[in-house]
């Protein structure tokens, strides 16, 4: 039994924040059903910029690492 298949999407939406489409995957087993959500996007760095399917991107926000030497999981 082979457990490798492929997926082909014809004319994909690419995910974006303007366009925060998602596609929908199903799989189904004798013993299971799994359904997952999915965006398709292309990310790449350029000369010290971010682009998002081939278009620049610029990113707000921070990154919240909840772990501390003094606090451990706690925020302050």
């Amino acid at each position: 039994m082979s457990l490798d298949n492929e997926m082909y999407i014809d004319n994909i939406n690419l995910w974006s924040p303007n366009n925060p489409y998602l596609y929908r995957l199903k799989v189904i087993t004798k013993e299971d059903l799994y359904i997952q959500k999915f965006g398709i996007r292309k990310v790449e760095v350029k000369e010290k910029a971010i682009y998002l399917n081939d278009e620049p991107i610029y990113l707000k926000g921070f990154g919240m690492h909840e772990d501390s030497f003094i606090n451990g999981k706690g925020n302050s």
